[in-house]
């Protein structure tokens, strides 16, 4: 009996490990809308780290009196702002009818088309941050 518990204290934690590395390659074949949230929350939070590290990048290589370092501190910030305009999508989808916050996480259709916007929005601030940073390369 020891034998099985110790089994079972080893095991659980490394299946939530497993679970927290989610597939880049998950948006195709999403499957229910609890898949579709996690696959693109994920991408999310790991594009919006690399989104980051541009800025951040970018930044470094503005001269501090520059005026363009505060140019690029407003496009990032309207860019953030700019997220909540999903919800838009999310309750146009839904017909403007939201079903009331449960204990456990169950998720919808129309959660999905939210994160899905803000996974196309932050594929977007990529693409320009990372074309940025290659002018500022060449």
């Amino acid at each position: 009996m020891q034998l099985i518990k110790s089994l079972i204290v080893l095991f659980f934690p490394m299946l939530a490990y497993a679970n927290q590395q989610i597939d880049p390659d998950c948006i195709n074949h999403l499957g229910g809308a609890f898949a579709g949230v996690e696959c693109y929350n994920s991408l999310v939070v790991d594009m919006a780290q690399k989104n980051k590290a541009i800025e951040n990048e970018i930044l470094s290589k503005i001269p501090r009196q520059n005026i363009d370092r505060a140019i690029l501190k407003q496009y990032i910030t309207a860019t953030r702002k700019g997220e909540s305009f999903c919800r838009l999508q999310k309750n146009a989808y839904a017909k403007w009818r939201i079903e009331k916050q449960t204990k456990g996480p169950q998720y919808y259709d129309y959660d999905v088309v939210y994160f899905e916007c803000l996974y196309d929005k932050k594929r977007e601030e990529n693409a320009f941050l990372s074309q940025l940073l290659d002018y500022i390369n060449q």
